[in-house]
Parts: structure tokens; C-alpha cells; sequence
């Protein structure tokens, strides 16, 4: 009995390990110096070169240091990806923190997902932002094979509730692969949105929402891609911190049977001899 109990709980440690396998990177801007330029450290590439700058401590979450507001992208170039490469079931997180705007507390253009470096266009995005004047809220920003965006608003301004000027919150953008083959129901997308402390904790429950999506329908699922972040400079906006990128390896549920049932084979031959 316990030969049995240990080889399952081999398999079921085995099998919870694979699916927190994850490509993870993380930056968060502490690393640089204050004033210089976001583009060509840390492998990022500001479309500008020139607008993204480090801000000095404070400037970011919990008094760290962020990046300050442009009108372009960010791509985080050394870690380009495509979604043809994921197996069903895997993951695409992006998430950053975006400061609410100290003056009025809106948020404009703040986005995340991935796009094309070699373009240098947001007519090749794919991803979510938070846009609370113009766009009403936590949208969608999703570029069909045209070029023609799509926003479709996931949670509204009011559901966002109270924005306090200054604060910072979290957005993150879950992309599951649902299909092989890119197509209709190819993708799940969920949202979370949330507010954090002084200390850069979340406070409360997320706010969440979800969608399903066609693959096949909007750029960003047949090339290589970059992660992309977005800090817009309308409307007062506040400055981003902690950008967030993985991809996220999930095990078919089949999987961890096969491998639990190898492990009580393992067993019965035991006893057996």
C-alpha cells in the first residue's frame, strides 16, 4: 500500500509540475538607470527609440522605478514567440501595471498583448487595453486581416468602478489555445483587472471577464510575434511598471492518466515479483 500510494504521488507531482512549466520573463525597470531610454536594454525596442525613458525611483509601483508615458509600443523583442508553436490547452499571459492618471484618474491606450517588430505598426496588435473615456473601459484591441481594429468592451468603465488619480493597477490578458487548428472558437480570451496598495499587493478580488475568439479572424496567430506594451501620453496618463510575459505549458488532462497509470503498473509489477 504504500509503494501504491508513493508511485501515484510521483505521477501527480510529475504531472502538476508540467503544467507550471512556463517560459516566464519579467522586467521591472529597477535594473536601469533613471532618465535613460527604455529602447535597445534589457531586450526591448521602443518603436521610437527615443520616447519610453526610465523613470527616476518612484516613478514606479511601491516607489521603484517604471517607464514613463509615449505615444508608441514597446516590443519586447528578444522573446518573439508564435502561437503555432503552443499545444492546446497552453497558455499566453501579458500583464503590466499602468498608473491611473494623477490628474483627472482615467486611463488611456494602456495596452498589452503581442504584434509584429517588423512592421512597427498597431495595425498588427493583438491584445486588450484599458481606455476608460474614449473606448468605455477594460476593451479588446484586435486587428482583423485588414487592418481594422476591433474593440469590444470586455468590462465596462462603470464596472471598473472608482479610479483614484495617482493609483496603479493591474491588467492581465490569459489567452488559452483551444484548437490546433486556427479558426472559429480557436482561443479563449480572459481579462483580469485590479487594484493595488502601496505596497504593490492586489487589493480584493480581480475583476474578470472572458471570450471566446476566432483565431483566424485577427493577426497575431500565423507570424512570429513580440510581447507589446503600450503607455500612451494622452490625457494625463500616468507612467507603467512590471511588465509581465509567459507561455504557459498545460498537459492535456490524458496526459496525467497516462502518467499515473504508468505509475501503478510500476507498482503491480513490484508486488508481483
Amino acid at each position: 500500500m504504500k509503494n501504491f500510494s508513493l508511485g501515484l504521488l510521483v505521477a501527480v507531482a510529475a504531472c502538476a509540475a508540467s503544467a507550471s512549466a512556463a517560459s516566464i520573463w519579467t522586467d521591472s525597470f529597477d535594473s536601469y538607470t533613471a532618465g535613460s531610454q527604455l529602447g535597445g536594454q534589457g531586450g526591448w525596442t521602443d518603436t521610437s527609440g527615443t520616447k519610453y525613458a526610465i523613470t527616476p525611483a518612484a516613478g514606479g509601483v511601491a516607489g521603484s522605478q517604471g517607464i514613463s508615458t509615449a505615444d508608441n509600443t514597446a516590443y519586447w523583442t528578444s522573446h518573439s514567440w508564435s502561437w503555432s508553436s503552443l499545444n492546446v490547452g497552453d497558455k499566453v499571459v501579458a500583464k503590466a501595471d499602468f498608473q491611473a492618471s494623477p490628474s483627472n484618474g482615467g486611463f488611456d491606450d494602456d495596452r498589452v498583448g503581442w504584434g509584429d517588430n517588423a512592421t512597427q505598426t498597431s495595425s498588427y496588435h493583438f491584445g486588450t487595453q484599458l481606455d476608460t473615456a474614449q473606448d468605455g473601459g477594460l476593451v479588446t484591441y484586435l486587428r482583423d486581416n485588414s487592418g481594422n481594429n476591433v474593440k469590444s468592451v470586455l468590462i465596462s468603465t462603470a464596472i471598473l468602478g472608482t479610479i483614484v488619480a495617482g493609483d496603479w493597477y493591474r491588467q492581465e490578458l490569459d489567452v488559452t489555445k483551444l484548437t490546433s487548428a486556427v479558426g472559429a472558437n480557436g482561443a479563449q480570451l480572459t481579462v483580469y483587472y485590479s487594484h493595488l496598495d502601496a505596497s504593490g499587493n492586489v487589493i480584493g478580488t480581480p475583476l474578470t471577464a472572458s471570450m471566446a475568439i476566432d483565431t483566424s479572424a485577427w493577426r497575431g496567430f500565423s507570424t512570429t510575434v513580440d510581447p507589446i506594451y503600450k503607455n500612451y501620453s494622452g490625457t494625463a496618463n500616468g507612467n507603467m511598471d512590471n511588465a509581465y510575459f509567459a507561455l504557459v505549458d498545460v498537459p492535456e488532462p490524458a496526459a496525467c492518466g497516462l502518467w499515473a497509470l504508468g505509475a501503478l503498473s510500476l507498482v503491480v509489477r513490484r508486488r508481483r515479483a
